[in-house]
């Protein structure tokens, strides 16, 4: 009868885990409010009138209004020449470098150096 005690214990523990939603369902459901309120807050009529489109950016697909810039992948040396940032493919940082305008506003996702004065900075990943 002491055996009985820790193996019913396990056994209601395992049946009551199987009442709560999945970790996944929950997260899922969770991801789909965020989207929903990053959705909400977007000015369509704003997004538009600066030549943007709704679109899902990043690891986690938020929506989000993408603005196409005029001086995309312009060359450039510092990101005060740029609409966006100024980036170069990763390399070793304080390399002298030029880079190019990025392209719109949600070209800050992916793997890149900034350029800074001529000269990379460390680099980063951002999703």
């Amino acid at each position: 009868m002491i055996y009985l005690r820790p193996v019913l214990s396990v056994l209601l523990t395992l049946f009551l885990s199987a009442c709560h939603a999945s970790p996944e369902k929950s997260m899922n459901s969770s991801l789909d409010q965020l989207r929903a309120n990053a959705s909400a807050k977007i000015d369509l009529q704003k997004c538009k009138a600066q030549g943007g489109t709704v679109r899902s950016v990043g690891m986690m697909g938020m929506p989000s209004c993408v603005i196409p810039y005029a001086d995309a992948n312009k060359i450039c040396s510092d990101s005060k020449e740029c609409q966006g940032i100024c980036t170069t493919e990763a390399t070793t940082a304080g390399t002298a470098v030029t880079g190019k305008c990025s392209v719109n506003s949600a070209s800050v996702f992916g793997c890149y150096s900034k350029v800074k004065d001529g000269t990379a900075e460390p680099g980063l990943c951002v999703d």
